[in-house]
């Protein structure tokens, strides 16, 4: 008993001591830290690319079809000596996407377009947004501080009223005051309940798998800040 009584007075002796350190650490941290910047993607010198691939019988005299959404937009969040903490945001209006196959004539891109916003695809009537969150880059740990990355994005595409979680390769170079990334991107269309077009009992069809390319160059919008 008499060594646990004497406990109280020798913790009430280290305490300050401890917590002193504690706080100076944190001070220190809070001095050199830099809360993440938020970058704005610039559209028009960025490409986004639905690529949607031919299959069936009638396939050798079919076309793949490239959409490019003519309405979207994206953030993302991003410090440079924490990239693994990277935050992206894209929004596509569903009903923008445009095919820009140009062995299809007018009369042809028309009706194919109808067809991917329709009831029986994309349904963009009833789910006009397709959103892809990311909260986290997955990068060797010698990127921080570097100027340059390959990694993935770990994230979740919402899709035609469903939410699934998709890995998506990146390459990024970033300097002061610009970001530019690349990759590409396959899911099934099935994951998301929609089914792959297909006509003629199956000679004109569409494949499951479609791919999204992209290339985006982002600016700072607002510069580097002080953690307080």
């Amino acid at each position: 008993m008499r060594a646990a009584a004497d406990l109280g007075p020798a913790l009430r002796r280290v305490l300050p001591a401890l917590a002193t350190a504690i706080l100076a650490v944190l001070a220190t941290w809070s001095a050199g830290g830099t809360a993440p910047r938020i970058w704005r993607v610039d559209v028009a010198q960025s490409r986004l690319v639905v690529h949607v691939f031919r299959k069936g019988l009638l396939s050798p005299v079919l076309h793949d079809h490239h959409f490019v959404p003519e309405r979207w937009s994206a953030a993302v969040t991003f410090d440079p000596d924490r990239p693994h903490q990277a935050e992206v945001q894209v929004t596509v209006a569903a009903d923008s996407l445009r095919d820009r196959q140009p062995q299809l004539s007018p009369s042809d891109i028309q009706t194919v377009e109808g067809q991917a916003r329709g009831p029986k695809v994309l349904d963009a009537d009833r789910y006009p947004a397709i959103r892809f969150t990311a909260d986290h880059l997955e990068i060797p740990p010698s990127a921080a501080g570097a100027a340059s990355a390959e990694g993935v994005l770990a994230g979740v595409l919402d899709l035609h009223g469903r939410t699934q979680a998709v890995r998506v390769p990146i390459r990024v170079r970033w300097t002061g005051d610009s970001l530019d990334a690349e990759g590409e991107v396959s899911f099934m269309q099935s994951d998301f309940g929609i089914e792959p077009y297909h006509a003629l009992l199956g000679a004109i069809a569409v494949q499951d798998r479609v791919s999204v390319e992209y290339a985006i160059r982002a600016r700072a919008e607002s510069p580097t800040k002080e953690r307080p």
